[in-house]
């Protein structure tokens, strides 16, 4: 079974949230209005979909995945 790591790196994140409407059950804005992950690893196949096209899209490169 497939599993993956993902994170945002805060300094790149523009908090535009397109991975969080892309990726609802993985990403999530807190109080502050900054984009957080709503866990940190994933072994859900829907999700790391949705994961991997959320880093797809993000226009400043934010997000980081890696196999596990």
């Amino acid at each position: 079974m497939k599993k993956i790591y993902y994170s945002i790196i805060k300094e790149l994140c523009i908090n535009c949230g397109a991975c969080v409407v892309i990726s609802p059950k993985s990403f999530t804005i807190d109080e502050n209005k900054k984009v957080i992950e709503s866990k940190k690893y994933t072994e859900n196949l829907e999700e790391i979909e949705s994961i991997l096209l959320a880093k797809k899209v993000c226009p400043t490169g934010a997000i980081v995945t890696e196999e596990i």
